[in-house]
């Protein structure tokens, strides 16, 4: 499925769409509008699995962050970053920049035309500090906790 010129994956694990349905209802700035959703999946392929469900109010995230490819919750298009011990010799791939290009110059337009003018994302005004985690061992979700990011 694509958005744009945004290659998409849907997720196809109900318990996990089902958990991540309340944190995309409430969030922990509310007088900001321009949130953006994206996981962070540590440990994928262990026995035990954690999705991080974060905000981020800046493209700035992407620039130093490889994503590993983008998701389709609720019509919400949400970068996906994989991390943990798989990976602690480098990332093995990631998205093309031209995807992330896309996807930037989609959901954020005036920061997006700032970097093309200075090289640089505009640094944002504040940063969310709310983070879900969702735990799954062997495949069975076991727990959900709120942390500081």
């Amino acid at each position: 499925m694509k958005k744009n010129n945004i290659p998409v994956l849907d997720i196809n694990k109900a318990v996990l769409s089902k958990e991540i349905q309340p944190f995309l209802k409430t969030d922990s700035i509310s007088d900001i509008q321009d949130l953006h959703f994206c996981i962070i999946i540590y440990n994928a392929g262990s026995d035990t699995v954690e999705y991080h469900l974060h905000y981020f109010l800046s493209p700035s995230f992407l620039k130093g962050t490889p994503i590993a490819f983008f998701m389709k919750i609720n019509n919400i298009l949400a970068p996906v970053v994989l991390q943990g011990i798989m990976f602690r010799k480098g990332f093995l791939f990631e998205q093309k920049q031209e995807v992330i290009e896309e996807y930037v110059k989609t959901y954020f337009p005036v920061e997006f035309k700032y970097y093309k003018n200075t090289g640089e994302y505009p640094i944002p005004k504040t940063r969310s500090s709310r983070c879900w985690v969702l735990k799954f061992k062997e495949d069975k979700f076991i727990e959900k906790y709120e942390k500081e990011d």
